[in-house]
């Protein structure tokens, strides 16, 4: 399963669970590995940053334009 960020999500400190898709909300190393998710008890978590790197994640347009933004 792709998961897809969208603007909203794009905020430091936020991470993204690779098994549910849940938007951890601050916290969050940029470059978090295995953290645990709120919602669904894996070490899954990724910091947001580090899944866009690693592409593990995609981005929408308008997302997009917020980290160009952020940059």
């Amino acid at each position: 399963m792709k998961i897809t960020l969208e603007a909203e999500d794009i905020e430091y400190g936020n991470g993204i669970c690779l098994s549910c898709a849940e938007i951890e909300w601050g916290g969050c190393e940029p470059d978090l590995h295995e953290g645990r998710c709120s919602n669904c008890d894996l070490y899954e978590v990724m910091g947001l940053e580090q899944a866009i790197i690693e592409q593990a994640v995609e981005v929408s347009d308008e997302a997009s334009k917020v980290l160009d933004r952020l940059m």
